[in-house]
């Protein structure tokens, strides 16, 4: 036990020896200037007293404990510090047709979370799963999660009157909406389908837009806080056959298509972006 004893304390000295010589770099000088010092105390006491040299085993491994007690208080605090802070609206449920044409809406942490139906995407295929992935192997019934984002400057968290405007313009014109993403995403899709056959990989031939049809699906669709014109821009996030990993996403404002990329463009896009429509990545 005697030689075990002095082995720990020559590996602490050598720790110690060779933090010293680290003590040049600016970078983290303080921190092994306090292993240093303790280090160099423990040693002492160890060496000239009938101290245990075992101690050393925990003196040594004292700053990964004060980084393990650090975490430990910093996490929690970091969580009470978000609830305090966090947006809240007076009303975590707010009742159906309360902001028409929404139904039922739940507040969940920073946006609103509902269903809607839209009768046009009725036919696709069902893409509720996590992800956009289908959920069921029979078509779509129209019904589509939906998600409102307040502005982040917003006073009131309830849906904006050029929201309601927007997602009502959404059902009153979705078969215009329907033919207007179609007619849009055709371009787009060949180029991609172009670029990605290049490099070995393949996706389903598209002729016509009637045969998106049987290879995509409406998932959610995200009411944006962005606004132009008294209303508010729309995401549709779609689950696709040809790119499962990132899907697709399309931005409107009414029936104009804004953008078309991956599922992240129906809700990270910004009113300044340069619209982009990356090509998905061969399998």
């Amino acid at each position: 036990m005697e030689t075990l004893g002095w082995i720990i304390w020559g590996f602490g000295y050598l720790l110690m020896v060779i933090t010293l010589f680290r003590l040049g770099k600016k970078k983290g000088r303080a921190r092994r200037m306090f292993f240093c010092i303790y280090a160099s105390a423990g040693l002492a006491l160890t060496y000239y007293t009938s101290l245990s040299k075992f101690h050393l085993l925990w003196i040594l491994m004292l700053r990964f404990l004060l980084a393990l007690i650090f975490f430990a208080l910093a996490v929690p605090a970091a969580l009470g510090y978000h609830k305090i802070t966090q947006r809240r609206p007076n009303l975590k449920i707010l009742p159906p047709q309360s902001h028409p044409p929404f139904g039922e809406l739940k507040w969940d942490d920073d946006n609103w979370e509902g269903q809607i139906l839209l009768p046009a995407w009725t036919g696709f295929q069902s893409r509720r799963g996590a992800y956009g992935s289908q959920d069921s192997g029979s078509q779509s019934d129209g019904l589509v999660a939906v998600n409102v984002n307040p502005a982040d400057d917003a006073v009131e968290l309830t849906p904006s009157e050029a929201q309601c405007r927007a997602m009502k313009f959404q059902i009153e014109h979705s078969e215009e909406v329907v033919q207007s993403v179609l007619t849009a995403l055709l371009p787009h899709y060949q180029e991609w389908k172009k670029e990605w056959e290049s490099c070995g990989g393949k996706m389903p031939v598209v002729t016509a837009v009637a045969d998106f049809k049987k290879l995509m699906g409406l998932s959610q669709v995200h009411v944006l806080p962005h606004v132009s014109d008294d209303l508010a821009y729309v995401g549709m996030e779609f689950g696709c056959e040809w790119d499962d990993e990132h899907g697709l996403g399309v931005v409107l404002h009414g029936a104009r298509v804004v953008d078309v990329g991956q599922a992240d463009t129906s809700f990270c896009w910004q009113p300044d972006a340069t619209p982009v429509s990356p090509p998905p990545s061969p399998k």
